[in-house]
């Protein structure tokens, strides 16, 4: 029985180590690198932050993300929509005129 258990502990030690160097790593790289590079992408325009240009910058991010995948192009599209929404008015919330106040289920508490 001991013997069974030492071998797997060193299979699921392998495992562990497999996952972490050939799939966990790259990603954490990959990541790394899109933040990077999107920081770097100045984006230059006098979009203004519509919900027609809100839904234009979101289909061409759909678009994006056939070749990027889904993080690259949350990655290289977020500064844009940003700058897009930046004259927005504040204190807006989903109701039109007032803002937006979390349900009770929502909210998290000091005890």
């Amino acid at each position: 029985m001991g013997r069974s258990l030492k071998q797997g502990v060193a299979l699921a030690a392998g495992e562990v180590l497999h996952t972490a160097l050939r799939e966990y790593l790259p990603f954490v790289i990959l990541l790394f690198a899109l933040f990077v590079i999107s920081g770097g992408l100045p984006v230059r325009g006098n979009m203004v932050g519509t919900p027609a240009i809100n839904t234009g910058i979101l289909a061409s991010g759909a678009a994006l993300t056939s070749v990027t995948g889904t993080t690259g192009g949350a990655m290289l599209l977020i500064w844009p929509l940003i700058q897009a929404n930046l004259s927005r008015r504040r204190g807006r919330g989903p109701s039109g005129g007032v803002p937006h106040r979390p349900t009770g289920s929502s909210l998290i508490t000091a005890a």
